[in-house]
C-alpha cells in the first residue's frame, strides 16, 4: 500500500507541469464524477460534434471522459472535458480541464477521507493560458445513506496561473478550497446532486472565486443516461484584456446550462 501511495502521489506532481492546449469553468465540479461502487473501475465517455453551414458555418465539439477507480479505502478520480464553439472565424468558446484526485480513508475515523488533487486548465475567453493547481486536505461525511449523502470538505491548494491578457501576468497564490456537495437518489434511475465551491485568497479573503453547480442524471439503461447541468460561477476579481485599445475586465459572472448522453463502461 505505501508503494502503491507513492506512485500516485507521483502522478499529482506530473500533472501539474502537463499543459494541453485546449476549461468550461474556472472552478471545475469533480463531485458529480464519484461512484459510490465499490471494488471496482467506473468509466463514463460522452461526445458531440456538430457542423451547421447556411448563411453562417458554425462548429461546436465537446466532449469528457471520467475514471473513477475505487480499491479498498482509496480511490482513484480523473476527469477531462474540452468544448470549443466557433462561429465564422470567431471563436465563441475554447477551453478544457483535467483533474485527477486521490482519496484515502482513514484506519479509525470512518467519516474521514484524506484528499489530494491536481488540475490544469485552460479558457481562452476567460484570459486563461494555463492555470495548474495542486491541493489537498481532508473530506468529512456528515451523512451518507442509500437515498442521500452530504459532505464537507476544508481544502487547502496552490495555484500557478498565466494570463493572455497582452502583459503575459502570472499570479501565484495560496488559496482554501472549501466546498459542501449533496445528493438525493429520488428514483432507482433518477440523481439530484448539488455543489457549491468557494476559493477565497488565504493573504485577502476579499478576493475569492465561487461555484454553484445542479445537475440531475436520468439512466436510460444499465450503460446509457441522460443529464442536465446548470452551474453558475463569480470571480470577485477577474483579468482584464489589456490587448484591446481599451482596457476590458471580463465579467465576474458567468452561468451555463447543457445536457448531454453518456455512455457507461
Amino acid at each position: 500500500m505505501k508503494r502503491t501511495n507513492l506512485y500516485v502521489g507521483f502522478l499529482l506532481l506530473l500533472i501539474i507541469f502537463f499543459k494541453v492546449e485546449s476549461s468550461y469553468c474556472q472552478l471545475v465540479n469533480v463531485e458529480k464524477r464519484r461512484q459510490k461502487i465499490e471494488d471496482t473501475l467506473v468509466g463514463t465517455f460522452g461526445i458531440s460534434a456538430n457542423i451547421l453551414k447556411n448563411t453562417k458555418e458554425v462548429i461546436l465539439l465537446n466532449g469528457n471522459l471520467s475514471i473513477d477507480w475505487n480499491i479498498k479505502k482509496t480511490t482513484l478520480l480523473f476527469y477531462s472535458e474540452f468544448s470549443y464553439n466557433k462561429v465564422n472565424d470567431q471563436i465563441l468558446v475554447n477551453d478544457s480541464y483535467q483533474h485527477l484526485r486521490y482519496n484515502h480513508k482513514c484506519n479509525r475515523i470512518d467519516f474521514l477521507v484524506f484528499e489530494l488533487f491536481a488540475q490544469n486548465q485552460y479558457n481562452m475567453i476567460k484570459l486563461l493560458e494555463h492555470r495548474n493547481i495542486i491541493g489537498s486536505g481532508f473530506r468529512f461525511r456528515l451523512h451518507d445513506s442509500q437515498k442521500f449523502y452530504l459532505y464537507f470538505s476544508p481544502l487547502f491548494m496552490f495555484e500557478r496561473e498565466e494570463l493572455s491578457d497582452g502583459l503575459q501576468s502570472i499570479n501565484k497564490k495560496f488559496k482554501g478550497d472549501f466546498y459542501t456537495s449533496a445528493g438525493y437518489y429520488a428514483t432507482p434511475t433518477l440523481k439530484i446532486s448539488h455543489v457549491t465551491y468557494y476559493q477565497p485568497d488565504i493573504s485577502n479573503f476579499m478576493e475569492f472565486r465561487i461555484m454553484s453547480e445542479t445537475s440531475l442524471v436520468f439512466k436510460i439503461s444499465k450503460k446509457l443516461a441522460f443529464s442536465f447541468d446548470f452551474s453558475i460561477s463569480y470571480d470577485s476579481n477577474p483579468p482584464v484584456d489589456y490587448k484591446l485599445e481599451y482596457p476590458l475586465a471580463i465579467p465576474k459572472l458567468f452561468y451555463i446550462a447543457k445536457n448531454g448522453l453518456f455512455l457507461n463502461f
